[in-house]
């Protein structure tokens, strides 16, 4: 399954996963990566109202949505979302008022094709605060018949996750790589993902794969990668796990170990 996408913490989140016609998130420059692919993508879905996961909305919404009806999915009550929907045809993106605004809810599932039998795109329950804000947040994941291909967290570190199988890949928040680095009150659940416990938690789902993304910018293969080795090697990581280093586009994820 190619996945393509970009993450980096603050910045610009945004995940394309092309057999689903599925975009998860869209930080600034989504479109512009993407180009034409935008016109494939059916739904879009938003796991939190942050401007790194929404920025980029309208701009893909302009492609996705010119000539047909483009689904956006976004967590119910989240303002910041019905702002961007307000904003659009004022913004030269005249298509945002008849593109398809869905505000869920954790538990319910969303056919992605109209077959009856097809994909569906389950709404996995989410936490996530920064600087004592609560913020409505979901997660997402794909469930194609008995299989569920693609888990996706948001910006929270790893809670159970009620899910009807293992997930085949799993993209877990990990903004920071060691305790040290953290730049907020670090309490928990509901926090960035810390590195040591986002891979204790992934544990407890067992991915076939893991992808640790939303990192922080001071983040980079030639440096830190060593660091992630070793704490897998040490909590004896039974799955592979991918990094989605910050600041560069990745057009596989997967191929990226």
């Amino acid at each position: 399954m190619q996945i393509v996408g970009f993450s980096t913490a603050q910045v610009a989140t945004w995940i394309y996963v092309p057999a689903y016609r599925l975009l998860l998130d869209a930080g600034d420059g989504a479109a512009a990566h993407l180009g034409a692919d935008c016109e494939d993508i059916d739904t879009i879905a938003i796991t939190h109202q942050h401007r790194d996961h929404l920025a980029g909305l309208l701009e893909v919404v302009s492609w996705a949505a010119f000539e047909r009806v483009c689904r956006i999915l976004y967590p119910a009550e989240s303002d910041h979302v019905t702002a961007v929907r307000q904003a659009g045809p004022t913004q030269g993106v005249p298509c945002a008022a008849t593109a398809r605004w869905t505000a869920v809810r954790a538990g319910q599932r969303i056919p992605l094709t109209p077959a009856e039998a097809g994909p569906q795109l389950l709404v996995l329950p989410a936490t996530h605060a920064v600087r004592k804000t609560s913020n409505r947040a979901l997660g997402y994941a794909i469930v194609d018949g008995d299989r569920i291909p693609l888990a996706v967290t948001g910006d929270s570190a790893v809670v159970p996750l009620d899910l009807p199988a293992r997930p085949e890949v799993l993209f877990c928040d990990c903004t920071y790589l060691s305790r040290q680095d953290v730049l907020e009150p670090y309490a928990g659940l509901g926090q960035h993902g810390l590195l040591d416990r986002v891979l204790a938690n992934a544990a407890q789902v067992g991915p076939g794969h893991l992808v640790l993304y939303h990192l922080n910018a001071r983040y980079n293969a030639v440096e830190h990668a060593e660091r992630v080795r070793e704490t897998c090697r040490t909590q004896n990581v039974p799955f592979p796990v991918t990094v989605l280093w910050p600041g560069a586009v990745c057009r596989d994820i997967l191929a990226a170990c």
